[in-house]
This record gives structure tokens, C-alpha cells and sequence, in this order.
């Protein structure tokens, strides 16, 4: 109930302050792929979606101040080798707000950077014998706040397209108290690619 309560906020919000403050706003969509530094683990292993709404207000014909808010799965994974049957799988699910400036620095190009609030939905993790209990394992922390930075390119009047790249501010999750593959002796940080089309309505 609360989930599809977020997803009904996230689907009104934006379309509220176009129509009623003359903001510019719409949809966007697009791929992850997803680390959390601190696991024991390197690469960028986990694929996601990311889905959700913009709204952007001129500051002046090259600045854009922007909000977005969307659905983002995020996490990281252990592929079995030869070297090494484990398998690790953690998938965390997060309503994400990033607060943006952005700046267009040639043509159709535009340079964005900002910080990134995001509330953890849920979490799970997974290993060659089923999902991992949580009993006696340090949980995530609901909240994660990151830098964030990227380019747009503006495709034409209601396209654009984007990469970004993010990184958690503060820690995921405690350092916790025994050791297996999906656990470090660091604390845990998330660590992200987006790539996004954007739609302008």
C-alpha cells in the first residue's frame, strides 16, 4: 500500500507544478548498472531500471534548475566463475528525489550536477541457496543521500537523452560484524550509472 502510494505521488507531483507554476516537465526512463563499494566485490555487475518524473524551471537561456523523482533499483552481484561458484545478488529499491542545476555549455549540450535524496524501499539479498535471512545482519539505512553529475544531450523540443554517474554521500550500511562474500571490512556506498531518455511535455 505505502509503495503504490509513492507511485501515484511520483506520477502527480511534477504535472501539478507544470500546470499550476507554467513549469516545464515530464517523464523519464531509462537503464542502471550498479555497485556498493565496501562489499567485497568490483564491477559493474547489476542491471536495473530507473523510472519516474522531471520538472525544470530557466533560470537564465543556458541555466535550468530541475527536480526529479523516480523509482531506481540499485545493488550489486557476484556472476560465478570458475575461480569461484558463489553467487551474491543484493537488490535495493529506492524512490529517488534529485535536486539539480544544469547548465548548457554548447548547443545542445548541458552539463548537470546536484544532490540525490533517495528512501529505501526494500532490500534483499540472494546467494546460491536462496535469499539471505536477516536475522543477525546489520540492516540498510532507509535513507541515502549522493552527489550526483552528468550530461544531457536535447535531441530536438520533447527528447533529450542523458548519462550520470552517482555516489553515495553517506553510508548504506553499517560495517558489519562477521565476514562472508557480500560483506567488507569498510562501510557500504552505493555506486551508480544512469542512462535516461527523457520525455518533455
Amino acid at each position: 500500500m505505502k509503495f503504490k502510494a509513492i507511485l501515484v505521488f511520483i506520477c502527480f507531483l511534477p504535472a501539478t507544478m507544470v500546470f499550476s507554476q507554467g513549469f516545464k516537465g515530464g517523464f523519464l526512463l531509462g537503464p542502471t548498472v550498479t555497485q556498493v563499494t565496501g562489499d567485497k566485490l568490483a564491477g559493474y555487475d547489476k542491471l536495473g531500471v530507473m523510472g519516474g518524473v522531471f520538472t525544470e524551471f530557466p533560470f537564465t537561456d543556458r541555466t535550468t534548475g530541475r527536480l526529479e523523482m523516480y523509482y531506481i533499483q540499485k545493488g550489486s552481484r557476484h556472476i560465478p566463475s570458475d575461480a569461484d561458484y558463489n553467487k551474491y545478488v543484493l537488490s535495493l529499491q529506492y524512490v529517488e528525489v534529485p535536486v539539480l542545476f544544469q547548465y548548457r555549455f554548447y548547443k545542445k549540450w548541458s552539463f548537470q550536477a546536484g544532490l540525490s535524496f533517495a528512501y529505501l524501499i526494500s532490500s534483499k539479498e540472494r546467494d546460491q541457496n536462496g535469499v539471505l535471512s536477516t536475522i543477525g545482519r546489520i540492516p540498510f539505512k532507509k535513507f541515502d543521500i549522493s552527489a550526483l553529475g552528468g550530461f544531457t544531450y536535447t535531441i530536438n523540443d520533447k527528447w533529450m537523452v542523458g548519462g550520470r554517474y552517482s555516489y553515495s554521500i553517506l553510508f548504506i550500511r553499517e560495517r558489519p560484524d562477521f565476514e562472508n562474500i557480500s560483506y567488507h571490512n569498510r562501510r557500504q556506498f552505493n555506486d551508480v550509472v544512469q542512462i535516461s531518455m527523457y520525455y518533455t511535455f
